[in-house]
């Protein structure tokens, strides 16, 4: 019984992982949007303003390669 239940524990993360890629694509999709997309790095989602400046505080940020 704990197998199992640690086996659910484990998939129901990788699910909502899977979900999580997928939506993005999906509304890149229906908006037509794919022209406006870099497809490098890693992208960052923030509540607002607030959190976005704290994750600022000891981040350095590269140049970009024209």
């Amino acid at each position: 019984m704990a197998f199992r239940k640690a086996l659910v524990n484990m998939t129901t993360p990788a699910k909502l992982n899977a979900l999580s890629k997928d939506a993005p694509e999906r509304q890149i999709k229906d908006v037509d949007g794919e022209p406006l997309m870099q497809r490098d790095g890693q992208m960052q989602l923030y509540e607002g303003k607030q959190e976005f400046r704290a994750s600022l505080e000891g981040c350095e940020i590269p140049a970009r390669a024209d």
